[in-house]
């Protein structure tokens, strides 16, 4: 799982195996180690809300899914899960969870067998 944060912006990149992981209920989870702690950003399902969201808990980004909406994700052609949540001070904070494509540009040393295949690639 590959995460990006620009501004009041998350966004959550998976592969096939953390998708379907996702879709059995499972916990997908990266840690970052430094020197003097760690930082950690996990997706979860999670029964209990309506619509996506996130939160900063314990230096751990939590982004959840109801398990409804991941399924259907999931097992589809549907590319992502995007939703603006209300944040702190007036902010809105954008959460974007989509499947990782294959770059159509091969990078040396960056293995994609687990990503999507693109559908710009050429057939």
């Amino acid at each position: 799982m590959k995460l990006r944060i620009k501004g009041n912006s998350i966004r959550l990149r998976l592969t096939q195996s953390e998708i379907s992981r996702i879709n059995l209920g499972q916990v997908i989870r990266e840690e970052v180690c430094f020197g003097t702690g760690h930082f950690s950003y996990a997706l979860l399902t999670d029964p209990a809300i309506r619509t996506p969201d996130a939160r900063f808990r314990e230096g751990e980004i939590q982004v959840r899914l109801p398990p409804d909406q991941a399924a259907r994700w999931a097992l589809s052609d549907q590319v992502g899960i995007e939703e603006q949540i209300a944040g702190s001070e007036g902010h809105r904070l954008h959460i974007l969870v989509e499947k990782d494509f294959q770059c159509l540009h091969k990078r040396p040393g960056e293995d994609e067998s687990d990503h999507f295949r693109n559908p710009a690639a050429a057939v």
